[in-house]
Parts: structure tokens; sequence; C-alpha cells
């Protein structure tokens, strides 16, 4: 068994005492996915989720001096010390600023949305966020974060709720897990949403087109 194996194996067991922090554990397969989404050059942020920082190190080769840590728990501090990373964060200020932002922020009460824009703020180009798709599925949540999505340059919403499933760990949230990835560098317009439509939501905007094909046939609508 080699090292990642061994320190995945021991977060996700909780094996490594994570009390206090944010400690769901991110599955191995889905960090791999995520950060294979985004060029990862420059400094590097990773928010609360040692999991990135030991798949950067080991499965992508990153520098650890180019790695950040924002960490909350002692433990997690030790073990980047342990693969080579020497800079931390407890907070985040909005003068600080990398190139890339990775993070599985938590999900409480819409934490995670104050945290993304926090991301996008402090990021010069990518942002890859793991976190609920209730902006996508809800009209009034997306309309809340809309201009946050288009602003920051989002590309895709890509569903990973599978990757939890699939390694058994147990996440609380109301709706799908998605992980965003964004490229401020793009227009705002330029976005993608790797989504599959249920029959309902597809038969919503069918329905949505046709009336809106017919009053302005009719002249009744005006944009």
């Amino acid at each position: 068994m080699n090292k990642v194996t061994k320190l995945y194996k021991a977060l996700k067991e909780g094996l490594i005492d994570l009390n206090g922090s944010h400690d769901i554990h991110t599955p191995y397969s889905l960090v791999n996915e995520t950060l294979s989404n985004i060029p990862l050059n420059g400094n590097i942020l990773v928010m609360f989720n040692i999991e990135f920082v030991i798949s950067l190190v080991y499965n992508y080769n990153v520098a650890p001096d180019r790695i950040t840590f924002y960490s909350d728990h002692i433990n997690k501090t030790r073990i980047a010390e342990h693969l080579g990373v020497n800079k931390y964060i407890t907070t985040l200020g909005t003068n600080m600023k990398f190139d890339v932002v990775v993070g599985n922020p938590p999900y409480k009460q819409g934490l995670w949305r104050t945290l993304m824009k926090q991301a996008l703020e402090i990021s010069n180009r990518y942002v890859v966020m793991i976190s609920p798709d209730g902006t996508i599925k809800t009209s009034t949540k997306y309309d809340e974060m809309k201009s946050l999505l288009e602003e920051g340059g989002i590309q895709s919403v890509t569903p990973c709720q599978k990757f939890f499933e699939d390694e058994g760990v147990d996440v609380i949230t109301s709706s799908e897990i998605c992980y965003y990835v964004f490229d401020k560098s793009k227009l705002a317009n330029q976005k993608v949403f790797n989504k599959t439509l249920t029959k309902e939501e597809q038969l919503t905007l069918n329905i949505i087109s046709k009336i809106k094909s017919l009053a302005q046939a009719y002249g009744t609508l005006t944009e």
C-alpha cells in the first residue's frame, strides 16, 4: 500500500483525529477528477481539505512550495508539513492572491456560498469547488448566485454525488453534490452546465419556450 493510499484510508476511516474541523472525507477519485480540469500552474491555495494537498504533491508532482494550505486543524497542518508544505493560513484576506484555489468547503447553513465567493475574490484565474448544486436546481437560489457564477467565469457544473456513494461517505445535503469549475479569464457568458435535466425539468423548459414563442407571435410579450 503506497503513501497516498495509506493517507486516504486513514482519513476516510477517521484514524486521524480531526474533531472540531471540517472533516468530511473527499474521495480520492473525485479529488483527482476535479484537479484534472484545470492547469495546476502558479501558486495554489487548498481550502480545508488535506486530500487535495496529498494528490497535488504525490499524483500531480506539484512542488510543495507552490501550495498554501488553509488549515482548520493542527493534525491537517502536520500532514501538510510532512508533505513539505510550509505555507499556512487560518483566515482569508482580500489582499491575498492565488492562481488556483481548490476545495470542498462545509455545506452547512450556506457557508459554501460565502467561501466560494471568497475563493473567486482571491483567485487570479482558476477555482474548483465541490458544493451542493442548489443554485442550479432551485430558481430562487440560482437568482441569488447568478451574478457570482457568471462574473466568476463559470465553465462547468458536474454532478459528483456518485463518488461519495461509491466510497460509502455519508454526506448530508438537501441537493446533489457537484463540482464547479471557474476560469476568470473567460467571458461571463461562456458557461456550460454539465447537468442532465430530469424529464420534468426538460418538460418545464419546453412549455416555457412554447409560451414565449406564442406570446411573441401575438405581440403580447416584451423582453
